[in-house]
């Protein structure tokens, strides 16, 4: 029975040995396998923050680009209210007195230098003002003489006074749109006080 105690004993030992060696190699697999998946949760991961971040990124901008939007379309339509508002004050502006009309008129035509000859040119309205004594009292210190033609006048109101060389702009619109970047502040604060808009 020697032989057959040395070979359960060999035996024994190889199993023990197979046994060790499978338990390390499956150990190693093991930590392997670990590795391998906390590499690819890893991987995983970065890929998830880059998208992630790639999709808060296209979200950022279009919100910016809607935002820009909406700011735009605000902006386009205080523009047209503002616009409109010019509108409606060259609309009054027009409707001015006689006596009003008259003092303005004094007033511009005086400013005309007096060595110049000229036509003045206004509405039909206007040049039913400027009739009569009206024209005597403003040429009566002049050297130049100023008279009213029968063009037609400047769209809105108002007079122009056309010289040889020069051209003198008393319309209501250029007058207006001479002022107009001025007043644009003051209107758009009075039309839409800060309320958030």
């Amino acid at each position: 029975m020697g032989l057959e105690n040395v070979e359960k004993a060999v035996l024994a030992e190889a199993e023990a040995e197979a046994e060790r060696i499978r338990v390390e190699a499956r150990a190693g697999l093991d930590e392997k396998l670990a590795a391998a998946r906390r590499e690819l949760e890893d991987r995983f991961e970065a890929r998830e923050r880059r998208g992630m971040a790639r999709l808060q990124s296209e979200h950022n901008r279009e919100l910016s680009r809607a935002r820009t939007e909406a700011r735009l379309a605000v902006l386009k339509e205080k523009n047209r209210v503002i616009e409109k508002t010019f509108g409606a004050a060259l609309g009054k502006l027009g409707e001015l007195s006689e006596e009003r009309f008259l003092e303005l008129a004094e007033k511009w035509l005086a400013g005309v230098p007096g060595d110049l000859d000229g036509r003045i040119v206004c509405g039909e309205r206007e040049r039913g003002y400027l009739s009569g004594g009206f024209m005597d009292k403003v040429n009566a210190p002049r050297s130049g003489r100023l008279e009213v033609s029968d063009e037609p006048g400047p769209a809105g109101g108002g007079l122009v006074v056309r010289a040889e060389k020069f051209e003198f702009d008393f319309s209501w619109a250029g007058r207006l749109a001479d002022r107009k970047g001025a007043l644009a502040p003051d209107v758009a604060a009075t039309l839409f006080e800060e309320t958030g808009g």
